[in-house]
């Protein structure tokens, strides 16, 4: 990725499993902020967003992970 570029990320959060509704049901394939965080860290980015969002569905609502990553100017 480019110096300076955005990488935003999206997908269902493992607490959607007791928390929420719909989607998969296996933690293996769902995502924590914290621990996309930390691997794109390691990767060199700066963290601007983690956090897990509620996303209003038809039964109810399901949560979700939004993580937004910046690769530096200087990277």
């Amino acid at each position: 990725m480019k110096a300076g570029g955005h990488l935003v990320i999206v997908g269902h959060d493992r607490r959607n499993i007791e928390e929420g509704v719909g989607g998969p049901q296996d933690p293996d394939v769902l995502y924590v902020p914290a621990m996309v965080a930390m691997q794109l860290v390691d990767e060199g980015f700066e963290i601007e967003v983690a956090d897990t969002v509620r996303r209003p569905t038809f039964d109810g609502g399901a949560l979700d992970t939004v993580v937004r990553a910046r690769r530096p100017p200087d990277y």
